[in-house]
């Protein structure tokens, strides 16, 4: 008999439905078939295919939305745009896979020196890809994985959040109704990961491991991979942010105030490139945090399936007690409350502070929620030196009619990725993505390096 686990609405408690625990004896069979498995279909093939599940999942959209909101307690507002977002993923993974058998990877590697011999540089599939994705986006970053890996024709083995596998499991019966064997892309489910995680990564026929989730958990796959024996696997990781926004005197301080709203309290903050740290001109902060508020006050927050209400709930209720624990710290460190810091159970309401200390650890760490902290700054300098002091690398923006600014900034920060006069988080799905230091090991998610990140490259010589 299966055995299950119960996921949980973290709004209201209730059981959501139950998900499958994969069995561990039943690991080393799974990696025989899916290391095995060779798609049977060119790059084109594998385009169409991509194209096919992309308009599958654009027919269930409300459907796995709400499922989505059920169990993660994300808003409904949220999670259908999650769903869009996923639809483009798959098609931009079509295009790439349109064209992935058409690239002259030879060209590139012509010798300056005449040789008899003729060189072609050929890109093929890694057999087995094992991706481990976060609760946060329970589409998005699934499909994130899934969809470079059929563009790349590899074979994949995914472990979705054991707090949010449903919307996992969801999408993998769609791409069992489309006949996308088992063998090929494999969603697992567990509510104990450790051994069967364990289990997987220590297996050579592995030869990508691709996380996005927590730095904790980041930097302890990084140590167990090669104590586990399978030192020369690949590991790509995706981890925490703590971005910053900075508003310069000349920005447009109504179009930063929208900004942020969208940046801090999106998703209930829980995203790697949420705002985390607002750096403020001091001749503007009275203006900003007016413009700020206001907006901020008109915002509905609580039942996650009403399609009115901006944000959820966080993932559970000890996630909630951790922002509020964090909020209550910064203000006995000297922050001044503007609006918020009310919490009811897993939900936490959109908060503003001011005047917060750059050395508290509600804007040090990276703090999963619906929280805009002001920090007031004198220059530009102040905006990078604060930037800098933590060791998250991940995305950044500022606002400034100054374009000579935005670049100097840009430049001294050194994060993966930069916007001058839109959020941090601002992004298309198909360039590369990814930080540096806490943030990432200089792998890059999005569709195209994902996709060269799941072949390798050999090389044929003709005499």
């Amino acid at each position: 008999m299966k055995e299950l686990f119960n996921v949980v609405n973290p709004f209201n408690g209730e059981i959501v439905g139950v998900a499958p625990v994969f069995s561990y004896d039943k690991i080393d069979d799974l990696i025989n078939k899916s290391f095995d498995y060779k798609s049977p279909y060119d790059g084109k093939g594998r385009g169409e295919l991509l194209l096919k599940i992309a308009d599958a999942l654009k027919t269930c959209k409300n459907e796995i939305a709400s499922l989505m909101s059920n169990e993660s307690g994300i808003s409904l507002s949220q999670t259908l745009n999650e769903v869009e977002r996923s639809i483009v993923v798959l098609k931009e993974a079509s295009a790439t896979a349109n064209k992935i058998d058409e690239i002259d990877l030879s060209s590139n590697y012509k010798s300056i020196f005449q040789h008899t011999a003729e060189l072609t540089v050929i890109s093929e599939p890694l057999d087995l890809v094992f991706a481990i994705t976060p609760f946060n986006l329970p589409l998005h970053q699934v499909v994130g994985k899934i969809a470079p890996a059929i563009a790349a024709g590899t074979s994949i083995i995914v472990k979705p959040s054991e707090k949010t596998p449903l919307t996992a499991l969801k999408f993998g019966d769609l791409l069992k109704q489309l006949g996308i064997s088992e063998s090929f892309v494999k969603i697992i489910t567990t509510n104990d990961p450790s051994k069967l995680v364990d289990k997987i990564i220590s297996d050579k026929r592995v030869q990508l491991i691709s996380y996005t989730g927590s730095v904790e958990i980041g930097k302890f796959l990084a140590k167990q991979i090669p104590n586990k024996g399978n030192e020369l696997c690949k590991f790509s990781a995706e981890l925490g942010g703590n971005s910053v926004l900075v508003v310069m005197g000349d920005a447009d301080l109504k179009k930063a105030a929208e900004i942020c709203l969208e940046g801090a309290f999106g998703n209930s903050g829980q995203r790697c490139t949420a705002i985390k740290r607002i750096l403020v001109i001091n001749s503007v902060v009275e203006e900003f945090k007016k413009e700020l508020l206001v907006l901020t006050k008109k915002l509905s927050y609580g039942d996650p399936m009403d399609i009115n209400n901006k944000l959820g709930a966080l993932v559970d209720e000890n996630a909630a007690i951790n922002v509020e624990r964090r909020v209550n710290d910064a203000i006995d460190c000297g922050a001044e409350l503007i609006f918020g810091n009310i919490r009811e159970g897993a939900i936490f309401s959109p908060t503003i502070l001011d005047h917060v200390n750059p050395i508290s650890e509600l804007v040090v760490k990276e703090t999963f929620g619906p929280v805009a902290p002001i920090i007031r700054i004198n220059n530009i300098e102040e905006a990078i030196e604060i930037t800098n002091s933590v060791n998250f690398k991940l995305a950044g923006a500022i606002m400034t009619s100054n374009k000579d600014l935005a670049i100097y900034m840009a430049n001294n920060i050194k994060v993966g990725q930069f916007n001058w006069n839109n959020s941090p988080a601002y992004r298309t799905e198909v360039a590369p993505f990814g930080g540096f230091y806490d943030s990432g090991n200089y792998y890059k998610e999005g569709v195209v390096s994902a996709t060269n990140e799941m072949r390798r490259i050999r090389t044929f010589y003709t005499h």
